[in-house]
């Protein structure tokens, strides 16, 4: 029954898939690639009439989101000139502390750890209601470490939106995190701000007061999620060689804001991020209670482009090489549309970009994906510590065996002419001593017979 359920939903797929392809592809495409980008387009578009109401819920009060705070402080020209006004360095290491052991085996150990989060609101009409948010003054992470040999690298992650609680396996991707343990890397997973284990009493979901119509609060959100990332990185930047950053969805967000404003960082992977925030359309899925409160309560895009400046990673250069930074996103994805990546592609130059066949819900070239992430995670690692690649692709394999039997067979071959060669001047020395031999003996003969002859008679 279950597979004729998922067959019945694959054919619906395939027959709406023509309707749901979309317009331009943001680079060129097969014809085998823009089939797959309808079918992912066409399951984005199914999960948008679903997840904005399975979230909240029907009964969702959309006058949580209306906005409280005051929020022309972030206007200010000074945050627009230099962002290391608004996110200013934590200052000394944080304290942090064992919660407890979630897995320990001979290779690798899982810990809960968490930490005072060292964020200062900006805002001093926020400052007020954030004292009463305890929740957010501790910070949660699932750190997972190598035992047997210590390695040289470790990602920070940053988990998207409406993610939960990180203590739970189901939240977090267990095997993805040991894939990059294979490759070298150790792993801190973050709980963002207002989700999961750092939710509010009264929240509705995870997430809910980070990405909302309270318009102040995603800034300073932000804000607190770039500090606890700066906070965990100075912790860890004398055991590691490498400090990368990772993210999704807004977690790729927080990253790409951290390397704005944070130069002690060697890379940063960012998956379908959100590079202008004030862009985003009134009927995008993403957050449509948030973004329609925003506007019903006056704040139209040029507004909101304005007071989300800040927390909008295209606005701002990089404080890192452009060429550490790499960016994945989706050809029909319906919540953090191409335009997203795009901005920052024209803004930030030589961005690298993997564009895929797929969508927010569904990759259809997760192998491609993949091994572009493994390549650029190989090579952020000293050259003594790196791994055999063992994704390489089947025409470098082929490459490099044809190289290495070419290069066999040139040493063969110098072998062989080594060894005729060592053959001639054996026969040489053999023809020479042969000689010397003859030679002696004719002398030896000379005086035999000059001995035999006979003196003359007197």
């Amino acid at each position: 029954m279950r597979e004729k359920g998922l067959l019945f939903i694959l054919c619906l797929l395939a027959a709406t898939a023509g309707a749901c392809a979309p317009k331009s592809y943001p680079r060129q495409a097969t014809a085998q690639e823009k089939a797959y980008t309808s079918v992912a387009r066409a399951v984005d578009l199914a999960g948008a009439e679903i997840l904005p109401r399975y979230y909240p819920g029907r009964r969702y009060n959309l006058e949580r989101q209306t906005p409280v705070v005051e929020y022309s402080y972030y206007t200010n020209i000074r945050f627009k000139r230099d962002p290391t006004s608004f996110y200013s360095e934590p200052e000394g290491l944080p304290e942090v502390e064992v919660v407890g052991t979630m897995a320990d085996t001979k290779r690798v150990s899982i810990q809960l750890i968490k930490w005072p989060s060292q964020y200062k609101p900006q805002n001093p009409d926020f400052a007020l209601r954030y004292e009463r948010y305890v929740e957010e003054h501790t910070v949660y992470a699932v750190y997972v470490r190598s035992k047997r040999t210590p390695h040289r690298g470790v990602i920070i992650v940053s988990h998207a939106w409406t993610e939960g609680d990180i203590h739970m396996d189901r939240n977090w991707d267990r095997d993805k995190m040991f894939d990059y343990f294979n490759l070298g890397y150790d792993t801190v997973i973050i709980q963002q701000p207002y989700h999961g284990l750092r939710s509010l009493e009264n929240t509705v979901f995870s997430g809910e007061q980070f990405f909302s119509g309270e318009v102040a609060m995603i800034n300073e959100a932000m804000c607190q999620a770039v500090t606890d990332i700066r906070s965990i990185k100075a912790w860890l930047r004398p055991h590691y060689e490498v400090v990368g950053l990772m993210g999704e969805n807004m977690g790729a967000t927080a990253s790409l804001m951290t390397a704005v404003v944070e130069e002690d960082v060697d890379f940063v992977i960012a998956w379908e991020p959100l590079s202008s925030l004030g862009n985003i359309q009134p009927g995008s899925p993403l957050a449509p209670f948030a973004v329609g409160t925003m506007r019903a309560v006056g704040l139209d895009q040029d507004i909101m482009n304005k007071i989300l400046y800040v927390s909008s990673p295209a606005n701002y250069e990089p404080a890192i090489p452009v060429k550490d930074v790499i960016l994945f996103a989706g050809m029909g994805d319906v919540f953090v549309t191409p335009e997203q990546p795009q901005i920052l592609e024209k803004k930030w130059d030589q961005l690298k970009v993997v564009w895929f066949a797929g969508g927010h819900l569904l990759n259809l070239q997760k192998k491609l994906c993949r091994y572009r992430e493994t390549r650029f995670l190989i090579a952020q690692l000293p050259e003594e510590a790196r791994p055999i690649d063992k994704n390489a692709t089947r025409k470098e394999l082929k490459k490099k065996r044809k190289e290495d039997k070419r290069k066999r067979r040139q040493e063969e071959k110098e072998l062989k002419q080594k060894r005729k060669g060592d053959k001639k001047n054996r026969k040489q020395e053999k023809k020479l001593k042969k000689k010397e031999k003859e030679k002696r003996k004719k002398l030896f003969r000379r005086k035999d017979n000059k001995e035999k002859e006979p003196s003359p008679a007197p």
